[in-house]
């Protein structure tokens, strides 16, 4: 017999998990490299603006497929459906192990990285070596490492408790995290001593890479940033009305 995805994400619950996978380590972490790498503000703001388009651009596509194949997955079901069950394999395996482990390994290990650093729990310690003496080989464990891990088990157990609660706490961490943004852009305006004079300032450029080559190159980082605008469509299943609320969501 059939069975079918209970239909219980609203249109915010979705919106919060687009937003949620796209703010993260990436937008907080590679400005600086792309400073350091284009010298240049005014590149800088141009290469998120390109970033954005091509994204918005995947969310056009994306939000025609789904309309089409209101089915959760994702890619594997697109390409499943346009080239066959061995493409979709392949992509759902692909994604299993790099593309949504390694961004959730990432965003975790971040999270202990500043926690252990902010407050001072620093240090490790060996919890494996080949051989146990004079070892060539050896994985060191610090705290950071153990919050990372906790928090992927924590979040795996709340996943499987339910949909509904799972959204529900999505959309308050969502909410807090963009509130936490807002609040920092407000104070930097009301408080902060900048100046329009900044973004004509240039840095001394690190790469030996021509500006145009480097441009192409640094879009690397941006669409790691931008990553999870089509997070969605893998639930597009659990959505409530997806012909109309995909679209709007993406």
């Amino acid at each position: 017999m059939a069975t079918s995805l209970s239909r219980e994400l609203t249109y915010f619950s979705a919106t919060a998990l687009v937003v949620s996978n796209m703010i993260g380590t990436g937008i907080f972490t590679t400005t600086g490299f792309l400073a350091r790498d284009l010298g240049s503000p005014a590149l800088v703001l141009a290469i998120w603006l390109v970033g954005g388009v091509l994204a918005l651009g995947g969310c056009l596509a994306y939000s025609e497929l789904g309309i089409n194949l209101p089915r959760s997955g994702g890619e594997y079901v697109y390409l499943r459906e346009a080239w066959g069950p061995t493409w979709g394999f392949m992509s759902g395996w692909v994604s299993f192990f790099a593309g949504f482990s390694a961004p959730i390994a990432a965003g975790a290990l971040a999270i202990g990285f500043y926690l252990s650093s902010a407050f001072g729990w620093t240090g490790s310690w060996v919890a494996f070596s080949v051989p146990p003496t004079e070892p060539w080989f050896s994985i060191s464990i610090g705290m950071g490492d153990l919050i990372g891990v906790s928090l992927i088990l924590i979040f795996s157990v709340l996943n499987i408790w339910g949909l509904g609660l799972t959204s529900r706490i999505q959309n308050i961490l969502t909410t807090l995290k963009v509130g936490i943004i807002v609040v920092f852009v407000l104070l930097a305006v009301g408080m902060g001593n900048g100046s329009w004079e900044h973004f004509t300032q240039t840095a001394e450029r690190q790469s030996s890479v021509s500006l145009t080559g480097q441009f192409a190159v640094s879009l690397i980082f941006i669409m790691f940033a931008y990553s999870g605008w089509n997070a969605a469509t893998y639930v597009t299943e659990e959505l409530r009305d997806p012909v109309r609320t995909l679209p709007r969501v993406l």
